[in-house]
């Protein structure tokens, strides 16, 4: 096992997490990243939206979840991105809360 592998199984034993792609032949279509309790990215390429690409990719994340007996879990997403929530709704899941984050960028710091 290399010291990649170990450091790798070391890591998801501390903090279980995934990162799935999808590809056609050798190009990436689409990733998500799962970690107990939250599914944190879900990206699928323009050209392969509408295709089943997102749906495939959150039922592996959340079979994965299940299998790593994660009883609960969230996903964030912007208010304003009308297509992931509904996509999110599509599968069955709910607004749960609506936060507001607001994003200071050091660059904008006039200091």
């Amino acid at each position: 096992m290399s010291d990649t592998d170990r450091m790798t199984q070391l890591l998801n034993a501390r903090h279980p997490c995934v990162t799935m792609l999808t590809y056609e032949e050798t190009e990436a279509l689409g990733v998500v990243r799962a970690a107990a309790g939250k599914i944190g990215l879900i990206a699928v390429k323009g050209e392969a939206r509408g295709a089943g690409v997102g749906s495939a990719l959150l039922r592996a994340a959340l079979d994965w979840l299940v299998s790593n007996r994660v009883a609960s879990f969230t996903v964030a997403t912007q208010l304003r991105n009308v297509r992931a929530l509904r996509f999110y709704g599509r599968a069955g899941l709910l607004i749960s809360s609506v936060e507001l984050w607001f994003h200071l960028w050091p660059s904008d710091l006039h200091v």
